[in-house]
């Protein structure tokens, strides 16, 4: 995982990230954004299959998204984006509990 960065190649490429929020052209539109994100979670999806590797797909990714995340949005909104996805994850557990009690 170590590596030495080469800080002038890293702000380069930093400069040229687009983020969500930036993308006016209609060829890289919301179609675009929707179908890149699903080929995403299912290659992990596919990744994660094999259980003894489901822990490191999880970790690999989580750990890409927030220094990613970290790096275009800063700390604040990092920190709020996950705390949105366990709230997220929490709801759904509260509803599929709900539904097998109601069983």
């Amino acid at each position: 995982m170590a590596e030495i960065i080469n800080l002038q190649a890293y702000r380069a490429r930093q400069n040229q990230t687009l983020c969500a929020s930036d993308i006016v052209s209609r060829e890289i539109g919301v179609d675009y954004i929707d179908g890149l994100a699903e080929q995403v979670e299912t290659m992990l999806d596919t990744a994660a299959q094999n259980d003894r590797f489901a822990h490191t797909v999880a970790l690999t990714a989580g750990r890409y998204a927030a220094m990613q995340l970290f790096q275009l949005h800063g700390r604040a909104q990092t920190l709020s984006f996950f705390e949105d996805c366990f709230q997220t994850v929490e709801l759904c557990d509260d509803l599929l509990h709900q539904m097998d009690d109601e069983v």
